[in-house]
């Protein structure tokens, strides 16, 4: 049956070291990729992976009133983890895809849809107000929701934060 005393004790970890390039071809279209080294470890077993996301973000009218950008991303391109035998898991594959713009003076909305291999859709939007407190500081309030957790009791999936920026 259950009991208070463990049976015993192990470690495990999961660390990444990525590399990323960018670059902004002009000012309607950006593109980056990142390389990543995944490293897992449980117990005395331990695996790597290799992996890759990639994203592409274009603004077709740059210069318009309230200019809308879109953006795509893969997440976690890459190889299997394997720890003992022949078993093994593939790395969460995800896409991306996503949409922002201004739609008041200070205010900027997103929303996105993400797909991981293994998960329903999910959905996720938010907004953020900017207001500058002179020419060296300027504030932000965000609020956002995303609907991973949607199946979990509670305020799940709302999220909250500001920060300051200083020039």
């Amino acid at each position: 049956g259950d009991t208070s005393n463990p049976a015993g004790y192990f470690g495990s970890g999961d660390y990444s070291y990525n590399a990323t390039y960018a670059h902004r071809f002009d000012k309607t279209l950006s593109a980056g990729v990142t390389g990543k080294i995944i490293h897992s470890t449980i117990d005395s077993y331990s695996s790597t992976a290799y992996g890759m996301d990639a994203g592409v973000q274009f603004t077709p009218k740059p210069e318009g009133a309230r200019p809308v950008t879109f953006s795509a991303v893969l997440r976690n391109a890459g190889t299997r983890v394997k720890f003992a035998g022949n078993e093994s898991d593939p790395l969460p594959l995800g896409m991306v895809l996503g949409a922002g713009a201004p739609i008041f003076k200070n205010v900027t909305a997103a929303v996105d849809v993400t797909k991981y291999r293994d998960t329903n859709l999910i959905v996720a939007a938010g907004a953020e107000y900017r207001h500058n407190f002179g020419e060296e500081l300027t504030g932000a309030f965000r609020a956002g929701y995303n609907s991973a957790r949607r199946d979990q009791d509670g305020l799940n999936g709302i999220a909250l934060g500001a920060g300051v920026r200083f020039h």
